[in-house]
């Protein structure tokens, strides 16, 4: 406990320092995710491992970095051009790693509920099958939940949201190298207002932030060419 109380300190030191945007209400990526352009990675591992999911937690937060610049930025150019062709939304945060914000109508969560609906799993082919083809990625994945029911459980449900799309990228050809971890929020740092359906409906979701490895980018470099010119 201790450990993790210093580390949160850390982080937020780190985070007052360097201007970051904080994770929360009103505090938005240029992907309007709630998550802070830098500091959500990091503090993102940080929560995970303060409540006890220490091993996601802290792979998360270690794992998520700048993507901007050389091979890794040109990697992160051809997959937004994938995912525009796949019509998949996403954009990208002031570090320059992928955002991709499934809420709604990508992913359609019913209020109290971790199940991913029909429509929702279309989505998520679509989105698996960009991300199969880029083993170079690190992908940490965020659960939210609206504010109906009480803290714990929508803490818990957050949890669940995020290791179900976690567990289906993996079933259907995402390495498991590639995903960093999953860790739920709950119902902190809403991307909208919960006095309507539709901002709770926004809440309920699930993010997706895609870092690339540099060195594991340069040494597949000529594989991706050839995906590309494959297209």
């Amino acid at each position: 406990m201790k450990r993790t109380i210093l580390l949160v300190a850390a982080a937020t030191t780190l985070i007052g320092t360097n201007g970051c945007q904080t994770l929360g209400a009103g505090h938005h990526t240029e992907a309007g995710a709630g998550i802070g352009a830098v500091a959500g990675g990091l503090v993102g591992g940080l929560w995970g491992a303060a409540r006890g999911n220490w091993k996601e937690g802290a792979l998360i937060g270690a794992g998520v970095g700048a993507a901007v610049g050389g091979v890794s930025g040109a990697v992160i150019d051809h997959q937004r051009e994938d995912m525009r062709k796949a019509g998949i939304a996403e954009q990208t945060d002031q570090a320059g790693n992928i955002i991709v914000n499934l809420a709604s109508g990508s992913l359609n969560f019913a209020t109290g509920s971790a199940v991913i609906p029909d429509s929702g799993q279309q989505n998520l082919m679509r989105l698996a099958g960009v991300l199969a083809k880029y083993p170079e990625n690190r992908i940490a994945i965020y659960g939210f939940t609206d504010n109906v029911g009480d803290p714990a459980s929508n803490r818990l449900l957050s949890q669940q949201r995020a290791d179900a799309v976690k567990l289906f990228l993996l079933t259907n050809g995402v390495p498991q190298h590639c995903i960093l971890g999953a860790v739920g929020y709950g119902e902190d740092y809403p991307a909208a207002s919960n006095d309507t359906a539709e901002g709770r409906a926004e809440n309920r979701r699930v993010v997706l932030r895609i870092s690339v490895d540099q060195a594991e980018a340069k040494k597949d470099e000529a594989a991706r060419e050839r995906w590309q010119s494959g297209d």
